[in-house]
């Protein structure tokens, strides 16, 4: 699992269950990157000025 598995299934498994599973990892996936351009974009939005565009004094903090 902490490879990177997110599921484990057993031998016998139904075609349905496979498709459930299936569009369960793929909305959890879109989700994820939704959330991850959310954060990218608040954080170019908290170092540049709206107006210009340009980097703030916040871009030159440590």
């Amino acid at each position: 699992m902490d490879l990177g598995a997110d599921d484990v299934a057993p031998q016998q498994i139904s075609v349905d269950e496979i498709a459930l599973r299936t569009d369960r990892l793929v909305a959890r996936k879109r989700m994820s990157d939704r959330l991850r351009s959310t954060v990218r974009e608040g954080l170019r939005a908290a170092v540049t000025d709206p107006l210009t565009g340009l980097y703030n004094r916040r871009y030159a903090l440590p």
